[in-house]
């Protein structure tokens, strides 16, 4: 189990989180920030169209959905390969 989730996390850190942009909401307003510069806290905005591409789109960090709601594709985590409803 624990080599199992030293793998899942090796895999998540050699994503691409460089490239992706982020709407996150600080100092009381909104800014677009690279995925490497997200902060334990951040208040980040994901909308519903698809990512660049018309592929899906992917969050660079562990989230706390706060409203609405999301399917979540959790495989890479949990080995489901099932998307989730959130």
């Amino acid at each position: 189990m624990a080599k199992s989730r030293l793998k899942t996390l090796s895999e998540l850190r050699r994503g691409r989180l460089d490239t992706q942009i982020v709407t996150v909401h600080r100092c009381g307003k909104w800014v677009k920030l690279s995925g490497t510069d997200l902060l334990p806290g951040d208040v980040v905005s994901i909308g519903r169209s698809s990512g660049q591409n018309g592929e899906d789109k992917s969050v660079p960090a562990d989230m706390l959905l706060l409203a609405g709601s999301a399917i979540v594709n959790e495989a890479i985590l949990t080995g489901e390969s099932t998307p989730q409803w959130k």
